[in-house]
């Protein structure tokens, strides 16, 4: 799961660059799961599943880009570049086999 309060196109751009990147690190870098496991210590048992030691099947995981916007905003009204960057990180992942998607936290507006 991927969060950003939208501010900017460059935040959304990185929003999109992380899923993509954490993605490819997860199925193709043992080195990578091997780190997450030790950062978890004990924990790490309970949570083999989602950092095996072999390489993980893409489509038993899904990559989850959550925005922040302003209460009654939709992914309709980011800005053109943002949406560009959006679809080719969905485009990447689905290649990859990953189920990509998209969730708004709305923000309401403080007085």
């Amino acid at each position: 799961v991927h969060v950003k309060k939208w501010s900017r196109s460059s935040t959304l751009s990185h929003l999109f660059s992380q899923g993509v990147v954490s993605a490819e690190s997860l199925v193709g870098d043992g080195g990578f799961r091997a780190d997450a496991r030790a950062l978890l210590g004990s924990k790490a048992r309970s949570l083999e599943k989602h950092f095996p030691r072999t390489q993980p099947n893409p489509s038993n995981y899904q990559v989850v880009y959550a925005i922040a916007m302003q209460e009654g905003r939709d992914l309709k009204s980011l800005p053109f570049f943002s949406r560009l960057n959006a679809a080719r990180a969905v485009g990447q992942l689905g290649r990859m086999g990953f189920n990509p998607r998209f969730e708004v936290i709305a923000l309401q507006e403080s007085s």
